[in-house]
């Protein structure tokens, strides 16, 4: 097992500083319901917030019925993630070099300096699961895009800036967090495949 395969990656190191940035305060805001105003205004939203916030943070407050942009971004990537391993395993296609390399720099130990070759690091999934895991995230967008334009009733009530961001960013990436460790969505992915086709 090669060094940097024991490394934390970018993508991986991301969604440990989400993690701790939603725990820590999280547990803060449990624990001590009023030791922060600020704690409390930036991790809550809709009824849970404040009584009387100030004007200030009405600002950098949305109406929480944008919960729906979660949802139409959700549509949009899974549905690209899931088009490009249809195209790569089910139709046997060759994968974009520019998604190619958004996944290699994602994959990317944080750490590793220029001396990283994706190469050295295998993929931890199999194309089944990841073919799975894709129709999955899928049709949870589309569940959820159908329930937030269609069913749900959304007051007036705001949630914070930073909230809705994490949220975008939340469902953005999390189709790319399954295809970096997608077998064939490498550069020589296909050429080591086709050696050991040759081999045996």
């Amino acid at each position: 097992l090669h060094h940097n395969s024991m490394l934390i990656s970018w993508i991986e190191a991301f969604w440990l500083v989400c993690t701790a940035v939603i725990l820590f305060p999280g547990l803060i805001i449990i624990k001590f319901p009023k030791f922060s105003t600020l704690l409390n205004n930036c991790f809550k939203y809709g009824k849970s917030l404040s009584v009387g916030c100030h004007s200030n943070w009405e600002l950098i407050q949305v109406p929480k019925r944008w919960f729906t942009h979660f949802y139409i971004v959700a549509v949009i990537t899974t549905s690209y993630a899931l088009f490009n391993v249809f195209h790569c395993y089910i139709a046997n296609g060759l994968i974009s070099r520019s998604l190619q390399e958004m996944l290699i720099l994602l994959r990317k130990p944080v750490w590793s300096g220029n001396n990283f070759h994706i190469d050295e690091i295998s993929p931890r999934l199999n194309e089944q699961t990841v073919l799975l895991c894709s129709i999955l995230l899928w049709f949870h967008a589309i569940r959820r895009f159908y329930e937030s334009a269609f069913i749900s009733v959304y007051s007036d009530s705001k949630m914070n800036c930073w909230h809705y961001l994490l949220g975008l960013i939340y469902y953005i990436l999390m189709p790319f967090s399954i295809l970096v460790e997608a077998p064939k969505f490498r550069p020589n992915d296909r050429k080591i495949q086709a050696t050991i086709t040759k081999i045996y």
